[in-house]
This record gives structure tokens, C-alpha cells and sequence, in this order.
């Protein structure tokens, strides 16, 4: 494996004090829990049983609003040295250990800080449903005859779907354009049962499967018990919950949630898998992979995360993962939180990456007045990699005491390589926040914040 290749960057120092420091939103998982999830979600689009286990049928969401900040690109004056620093890093990143990655997180943090000292915060991701149908508000629409039987579009149908209507579409032109957009028009119709009945794809998929369903074995099976399995998922679970012994005092895990995997609002509500004791200490949300903040769905895991002092971070940025996928990327808008903030003013909410979207500022206007209202509503500064993006912050936001009181620092490792491609390490993501805001404000949002929101 390589080493990490950090050393190039001209270390600031500030004096080493005591107390833990926290990058308080970054992930660990890596290539392999990927992976794991795509191949069960293969196997499941195949069969056409995707997605698999879910009782209810959603209601389905229309495409999200609003643009897309533009792709970044690598300045082409950067050197070589800084391209092959970004490279080695993602590419450790992505096939080491979750512990490895813990451990890099922790060194670099020391390093770069100068602290004796750091923790760090991974959240879980739960990607399996993000081809699923979504989950709406509580109050789009009444199921007037109860929960139904799983009849929400696969993959598999869509594609159908989308084919059939392109068959009559060119059947209606094959009238003056000929016989030959009619024979593609039967072609395409051929086309997505052949692609089933490829050589060895079921196969493929089936082995893919097979290999990872009894590969990952979790300790104290009862505390999951009910929570459907799927190899990645159980593979993150059993890593994540490992993290917390690795570093005793630390390292403080968040469970994935997605309202759609059943059994997961329930594994946490039975109060085994998070709290002051762990395995886990707080729930990680992420709406733009198709469930709205309001379901009904979420409701229980509201009342008990705030009847019971469990913090939630939510993914509240226009941008995200996938990035390619963006139909529900206006389930991440902070606005849709008020109602519930308001619903359970003891819950301790992280609406994480600051309400960032696009240029236009409306969804950091939003996470600015929700903090400046409620008392238990935090944001984090995570995947900021360039200068100007932290000083806007600084300038237009954190000059307010009550907002800067509750915001943390945190890195979205390793997703934040992506953001800036060829650019961004580790090292220089933590000393760009150095030397933007300075120790006295990163004291703050590495320490007091952190601390102020994962135990209250």
C-alpha cells in the first residue's frame, strides 16, 4: 500500500494544548462497501426484485428544482508533485481499512493542528435505495387504503417502460420516415430482454452476491435484529461499530438511516445500537438519495432521537452523492427541517455543509435563521475546499456570536477530493481552515461545538 504523501505542505504550527479536537463529519468506508452494494443491487435489478424487502409502496417525487454549481477543475498550473499527492491519497483512501482511514484522519489532524490529541466523527452511508422510489412529505398523499404491496417501479421496469413508449413514438414516424425506424422500433423492444439473458451476467451478479452475504458476521446479532442486511450495509455496520475500540474516546460512529431499509428506524428506536455508550452515538440522514425530511417514516426516529439525547446530522447541500443523480437533491433544502425543529425543539440537528448550493445563498440564509431560532440546531463547515468558500461563510455568518457558537469543522473525507480533482489533500484541506479562520475560531468549531452537540 502507499504511504500517504503529505509531507510537501509547509506545516503553521500553533501551540499543542489539551482536549480533544474533532473532525466532526467525515466517512471511512471505502471501495469495497461500494462494491458490495452495487453487486446486491445488480443481483436485485436482475431477478427484478429491487428493491428488495420493502413492504410499502412510496409515493414517487418529480424531479428536484434548481441548477447545479458547475464541475471543478484542477487549476492546470499545479504540479505534478500536487497531482500525484491527491491521487495517492484518494487511492489509499478508497482500498485501506476503515481503521487505516480512522488512523490517517487522526495523524493528519495532530499534525496539521498540532494537537496531541484528535477524534473524529464517521458517518455511515446507506446508498442500496438510491434507485428506489421516494419517500414524499408526510402530507403529499394519503394512502386511502392502507399500506400496499411493494409496487414501486424497479429499475428494470422503468427501462421498460421508457422503451415501450420510444417503440410507439417511432411506430407513429415510421409512416414518413420509413420502414427502417420501424425495425428499430421491434429492435428496442428485443433489446432489454437480451440484455437479461447476456452471458453469465445472472451469474455475475449471483456470485458477486454470494460471496459477500455470509463474509461480514455481526457481533451481537440481537442488537440488529428486525434490520434487513444487505452485504455493504452489514459489512459498514460491523467496521464503523468497530471504530469505537480502535479508538477508545475518539472515534464517535453515526448509524445510517435510509426510512426505506426496513427495520433501520426501528434498530434505532429500540435504543441497543446508539447512545452515550454506542456502538453508535448518533444518526446520519441523507434526504437526496430519495426520502424527504418530513415523511411519516422519520417521525419515530424524530420523537425518539429527541426524548432520548441522540444527535441527527442531515446532509443539507444541493450537491452531493451521486453526483450525477440529482431528482432529489431539493430533499436537501434546510427549509424542509423548521417544522420538525420546531416539532421537537430538544433535538440536537447538525444540518451539515452549511445549506451549500449554489452561488445564490438561500439555503445558507435558511441554515443561518434555523440556528439563530433554535437553540439545538448546528451546521458543520464539512467539504469547503476552496478559500473563497470559507471566507464567504466567515464574512457573511460567523461574525455572529450565535451562529458561530454552533457550527463545526469537519472534512467529508474522502469525498472531498472529488471536489477539487488533482487539488485537495487532507493536510491542506485542514490548513486552508487554519489559515482562513484561525486558531481562536477553529478551537471553537473543533472543539467546543463538537462536543456541545454529541453529548449536549
Amino acid at each position: 500500500m502507499f504511504e500517504r504523501f503529505i509531507s510537501y505542505f509547509r506545516r503553521r504550527s500553533i501551540p499543542a494544548e489539551s482536549g480533544l479536537w474533532f473532525d466532526a463529519h467525515c466517512h471511512v468506508f471505502n471501495v469495497e462497501y461500494l462494491a458490495l452494494e452495487a453487486s446486491r443491487m445488480l443481483f436485485d435489478i436482475i431477478r427484478g426484485t429491487y428493491p428488495l424487502a420493502w413492504k410499502e409502496a412510496p409515493d414517487l417525487i418529480g424531479s428536484a428544482k434548481g441548477s447545479r454549481r458547475g464541475a471543478r477543475r484542477a487549476d492546470p498550473r499545479d504540479s505534478a508533485r500536487k497531482f500525484l499527492a491527491w491521487a495517492m491519497e484518494l487511492l489509499d483512501a478508497g482500498t485501506d481499512s476503515e481503521e487505516r482511514n480512522g488512523e490517517f484522519i487522526t495523524e493528519t489532524g495532530m499534525a496539521a493542528f498540532s494537537r496531541a490529541e484528535f477524534g473524529f466523527v464517521p458517518l455511515m452511508m446507506d446508498i442500496y435505495y438510491m434507485q428506489a422510489g421516494a419517500l414524499g412529505p408526510a402530507n403529499a398523499s394519503a394512502r386511502a387504503n392502507g399500506p400496499e404491496e411493494a409496487t414501486t417501479p424497479t429499475m428494470d421496469s422503468r427501462w421498460g417502460s421508457d422503451l415501450s413508449s420510444l417503440r410507439k413514438d417511432l411506430a407513429a414516424m415510421s409512416t414518413t420516415a420509413g420502414d427502417e425506424l420501424s425495425r428499430l422500433g421491434s429492435l428496442l423492444g428485443e433489446a432489454h430482454d437480451k440484455a437479461r439473458k447476456a452471458v453469465g451476467i445472472d451469474e455475475l451478479a449471483r456470485a458477486l452476491v454470494e460471496r459477500a452475504e455470509d463474509k461480514f458476521r455481526l457481533d451481537e446479532e440481537e442488537r440488529y435484529e428486525g434490520l434487513f442486511l444487505t452485504p455493504g450495509f452489514k459489512r459498514q455496520i460491523k467496521a464503523a461499530a468497530a471504530l469505537g475500540a480502535a479508538f477508545p474516546g475518539r472515534a464517535f460512529p453515526f448509524f445510517a438511516v435510509d426510512p426505506r431499509r426496513p427495520g433501520a428506524v426501528e434498530a434505532v428506536c429500540s435504543g441497543k445500537i446508539t447512545g452515550k455508550e454506542g456502538p453508535f452515538y448518533g444518526v446520519k440522514l441523507y434526504p437526496r438519495l430519495g426520502y424527504h425530511p418530513g415523511c411519516a417514516e422519520l417521525q419515530p426516529l424524530y420523537r425518539y432521537c429527541s426524548e432520548n439525547s441522540v444527535p441527527i446530522t442531515s446532509h443539507t447541500s444541493y450537491k452531493g452523492f451521486p453526483d450525477f443523480m440529482m431528482d432529489h437533491a431539493d430533499f436537501g433544502d434546510p427549509l424542509y427541517w423548521e417544522p420538525i425543529v420546531k416539532a421537537y425543539p430538544k433535538l440536537r440537528l447538525d444540518l451539515a455543509h452549511f445549506g451549500a448550493r449554489t452561488e445564490d445563498p438561500a439555503w445558507h440564509e435558511t441554515v443561518a435563521r434555523l440556528i439563530r431560532e433554535n437553540t439545538n440546531v448546528f451546521s458543520d463547515l464539512s467539504c469547503y475546499t476552496k478559500a473563497e468558500e470559507i471566507d464567504f461563510i466567515a464574512d457573511a455568518y460567523m461574525k455572529d456570536g450565535r451562529i458561530r457558537s454552533r457550527v463545526m469543522f469537519g472534512s467529508d473525507f474522502d469525498v472531498m477530493y472529488f471536489l477539487s480533482p488533482g487539488e485537495i489533500t487532507l493536510q491542506s484541506y485542514y490548513l486552508l481552515f487554519l489559515e482562513r479562520l484561525g486558531a481562536k475560531t477553529l478551537q471553537t468549531m473543533c472543539a467546543t461545538v463538537p462536543r456541545k452537540f454529541l453529548f449536549g
